[in-house]
């Protein structure tokens, strides 16, 4: 198998089925030994597959016609997925795939933190608040894709936080030390404001949607694990439906009007399951 920073050339080399006499299902997948770039050669209708997604229960086979495929010397530099070709040079042949999904490491950031704040994207995020060095930050770090560069800093230092928006238009919500737990501000691109509070003061929440639709949901409350939930509307913030289980240190993912939040820790200190959806109106379970 040779590679590109975009696909993967997988050949025939693994398990095939030259004889079979139906064509390929779902269920022909990597529990019966098939891994993408297998062939199946159905006898009885002449037609050639070739397997493009291994998934378990819901392979993928393409029908080739292989007389039509091109012979080669050398693969070609950037080939379509599901592209197929004989290559002359190695006798086998090739299926171009996209490439499994893989993690690499990137810039560091200009100081190291934890229980901090982000947002953005994989190209455009901003990270603030945390904990490093046994002291609380007000810092907040950019980063453009390539590299991060140090941004204008809260104007109270804070962990446990909240944070949701974008690297331009961002929210800090509540955290740490108790005087923060209610406070929020707004960060416009250059520098961080005071924006309006929340209702009920928390740390260890999550946020999300944007810095004029968001969601405060859950967290760790005076004396209790929460399950209020606050949205904010770009001026002020109003409690909405209740989470169906109070948790704090939970993961949340969507906007103002459809949220899933996970892996948040409940009464006994257990992670709450199942997760739960926010439909912009209440919260239901859902799947783990």
């Amino acid at each position: 198998m040779s590679t590109t920073p975009v696909s993967s050339f997988q050949d025939n080399s693994a398990l095939d089925n030259l004889i079979a006499t139906a064509s390929p299902t779902a269920f022909d997948d990597v529990s019966a030994g098939y891994t993408v770039g297998s062939l199946w050669v159905d006898s009885t209708s002449n037609n050639t597959y070739v397997c493009v997604s291994n998934t378990k229960g819901a392979a993928i086979w393409k029908n080739q016609v292989v007389s039509s495929v091109p012979s080669l010397a050398v693969d070609p530099a950037t080939p379509a997925v599901s592209d197929m070709w004989y290559n002359s040079t190695t006798a086998s042949y090739r299926i171009n795939v996209p490439s499994t999904p893989v993690w690499t490491t990137k810039t560091p950031l200009p100081a190291g933190r934890r229980i901090n704040a982000s947002t953005g994207s994989s190209s455009s995020a901003l990270v603030f608040g945390g904990s490093y060095a046994a002291a609380v930050t007000a810092t907040s770090a950019l980063y453009d894709g390539t590299s991060w560069t140090a941004q204008a800093s809260m104007a109270a230092a804070r962990y446990f936080l909240a944070g949701c928006g974008a690297s331009s238009s961002a929210l800090a919500i509540g955290g740490s030390p108790t005087a923060l737990r209610a406070n929020v501000e707004l960060y416009n691109g250059t520098s961080w404001s005071n924006s309006p509070s929340l209702n009920t003061g928390r740390n260890a929440l999550t946020g999300t949607g944007l810095s004029t639709a968001a969601l405060a949901i859950g967290g760790n409350g005076a004396a209790a694990f929460l399950t209020t939930t606050e949205l904010y509307n770009g001026t002020t913030w109003s409690n909405t439906a209740s989470l169906l289980s109070g948790q704090y240190g939970l993961a949340g993912a969507g906007s103002s009007l459809s949220t899933l939040v996970f892996n948040g820790v409940g009464t006994g200190y257990v992670i709450v399951s199942p997760s739960e959806l926010y439909n912009g109106t209440t919260w239901v379970t859902k799947a783990n």
